[in-house]
């Protein structure tokens, strides 16, 4: 990577080389500073315009696929097929998070359910639900996924870390009370 000169424009090719060295990208929804995926291309490449990794993921043919590796991943199409043995298993309920193993058997039918609402060819960054109760929640995160604007407030979000912090603080001091910054 340190090959690069950061003044260099970064375009669609300069992304998929980047992608192809790292050979796994992890895809993370949390937006603090922006969506966790653009910054490792950014810290290797330089500035680039990040709608563009959202095109390349969706573009035909394909070059990545999303797939929970070790985490929602994109990865190079080249190692589909290394991984169709673990998504084979996946398919029968074996190798996956407990709770999801009815969703291959007896809830199959709930499973190609929820499936069937998600829209086709759309990269959904490898959104789970294991319970059909939350398909609301999937439609609010899929609506995230094409706009861009989560769903919750941004000072609701920092509440939510200032108390994370002070639960934090709390236990590092025996369970004392501490204020919420």
């Amino acid at each position: 990577f340190n090959a690069m000169r950061r003044h260099e424009t970064v375009g669609a090719a300069q992304l998929r080389k980047g992608i192809a060295r790292l050979g796994v990208l992890q895809i993370d929804s949390v937006n603090i500073l922006v969506r966790a995926h653009y910054l490792p291309l950014f810290s290797r490449l330089g500035s680039y315009e990040p709608a563009l990794l959202d095109v390349l993921a969706a573009a035909k043919p394909k070059r990545f696929f999303e797939y929970w590796g070790h985490e929602a991943s994109l990865l190079p199409i080249d190692c589909q097929p290394l991984l169709r043995w673990r998504m084979a298993r996946a398919l029968r309920g074996q190798g996956v998070w407990r709770q999801l193993e009815p969703f291959a058997a007896e809830k199959r039918g709930e499973a190609d359910a929820l499936l069937a609402r998600l829209p086709m060819g759309v990269p959904l960054f490898s959104l789970f639900a294991a319970n059909p109760m939350l398909l609301d929640l999937v439609a609010e995160i899929i609506k995230f996924f094409e706009s861009g604007k989560p769903p919750v407030d941004e000072r609701e979000t920092m509440e939510m870390f200032e108390f994370m912090d002070a639960a934090q603080r709390s236990l590092a001091s025996d369970g004392a009370p501490v204020p919420i910054r």
